[in-house]
């Protein structure tokens, strides 16, 4: 089997497929990456094994405004995108996974939750600092053009998820070890769309009453899904630090040596051969 991720063709034996071993390393942190790059669905859980699904998530964004469902649907339909419409209903049993396929659907769906919900994230962190000028100058709140209104009405104004003061301190606390390749800021400071998916995903997550690795292995699964060829060089990376590789764990992978936008910048220096491509701050 041959996979292309971004630009970059990687063979993939049966076996490899099988082991989730695209990258040639085993560690569990290397497999969640490898399964990822080689088209498999990452299936979040929680601390039982059962899935964790939709719910009422996004339907309460259609709900509420955040969404306008009629031009999210649009945005799908334009780009010839099929939009998995279930997760927007009501008491929604579809799971939650992470995949390059529906990365586009986790995305911004997450963006629009992670905006929308109360956190001491959006309400005290440093969004809210004075020297930035308000919290509507970024991209993560500029740049939703999805919602009814204007996004700043959603900013944290939505009360979705009944998550206690202890999960938000959860939240915190891993937010502050998980970047994302476009930027140089932690998740607890999503001052872009990956960053306030990021939010979204670890409040989802806090409220499903999952462990710190649990919330490190699905948010890794879910950057390797919005930052294929980013990831692609990482393991390409990591193929040659085997020694390395097998030690990471996903708060590893996750933190600024080598997810942030100037550490990546590091890693990828070292690489040859490596993809291209990359992921842009829009819906």
């Amino acid at each position: 089997m041959v996979a292309w991720i971004g630009v970059v063709k990687i063979n993939i034996t049966q076996e490899q497929k099988n082991t989730n071993s695209v990258i040639g390393i085993k560690g569990q942190a290397i497999d969640i990456i490898g399964s990822v790059l080689a088209g498999n669905v990452y299936q979040v859980k929680n601390t039982s094994g059962n899935k964790i699904v939709w719910e009422n998530s996004a339907a309460d964004l259609i709900e509420n405004g955040t969404i306008d469902g009629q031009k999210f649907f649009q945005l799908y339909k334009n780009r010839g995108i099929v939009l998995n419409q279930s997760i927007f209903q009501k008491e929604s049993t579809t799971p939650i996974i992470f995949s390059v396929k529906n990365s586009s659907e986790t995305l911004n769906t997450l963006w629009a939750l992670g905006l929308a919900q109360e956190s001491p994230i959006l309400s005290q962190g440093p969004m809210m600092d004075p020297r930035y000028g308000g919290a509507d100058r970024f991209a993560s709140t500029g740049g939703w053009t999805l919602s009814v209104g204007s996004a700043m009405n959603h900013y944290g104004k939505h009360s979705m998820l009944s998550v206690t003061s202890e999960q938000q301190e959860q939240v915190l606390r891993v937010a502050q070890h998980i970047y994302r390749p476009c930027c140089d800021n932690p998740t607890s400071f999503p001052d872009c769309n990956h960053g306030m998916a990021m939010l979204g995903l670890l409040e989802i997550l806090a409220k499903s009453g999952v462990t710190d690795q649990q919330m490190y292995d699905a948010a890794l699964a879910a950057n390797v899904s919005w930052f294929p060829d980013n990831y692609a060089t990482i393991g390409m990376y990591l193929q040659s630090h085997p020694q390395e590789a097998a030690q990471l764990t996903s708060k590893d992978i996750l933190g600024a040596q080598f997810s942030s936008s100037s550490g990546f910048v590091q890693i990828a220096q070292q690489v040859q051969d490596k993809p291209q491509g990359g992921s842009y701050c829009g819906a």
